[in-house]
């Protein structure tokens, strides 16, 4: 399953959001896993946050062996990733709790974008999400033009 399309929907003061069902369809009734991402949250189907942790490991392994990054960093990088990875299920209403540690401010009670990236869905706060593809729609329709040539 591919997860494509982008919604919007109100987080409530507890962190309840509802998962379109598009989005919903898509992701397995067990394992399904949240993590934070630094300037998103994202919702994956267990296997493919294993995948992604996988192909980030053996890139960031890379850059190691280049000496652009120490190992340091590597472990740093992954710590966090699967530290700040929580489970979550989709209740009988499709909505889906945020755990309180994942639970930002400026995500609690606010409007948020959920987006499909492919293999997982991105959870943006609205406002930011909106900015961020006004500054790059004009790159991409460069590209895309750039394609077409």
């Amino acid at each position: 399953m591919k997860f494509a399309g982008q919604f919007e929907r109100s987080l409530d003061d507890k962190g309840r959001v509802v998962l379109p069902s598009r989005l919903r369809d898509g992701l397995p009734t067990d394992h399904v896993l949240i993590t934070d991402m630094g300037d998103r949250l994202s919702i994956w189907p267990e296997d493919a946050f294993d995948a992604f942790v996988e192909k980030l490991t053996v890139d960031l392994q890379s850059r190691a062996e280049a000496g652009d990054i120490e190992d340091a960093d590597i472990n740093d990088a992954l710590d966090y990733l699967w530290a700040s990875a929580q489970p979550v299920k989709p209740d009988g209403q499709g909505r889906i709790v945020i755990p309180e540690e994942l639970l930002t401010d400026e995500l609690r009670g606010a409007d948020v974008i959920m987006a499909g990236n492919k293999d997982h869905i991105d959870v943006f706060p609205a406002s930011r999400f909106k900015a961020r593809r006004a500054e790059v729609r004009p790159k991409v329709a460069d590209a895309i033009a750039m394609r077409k040539r």
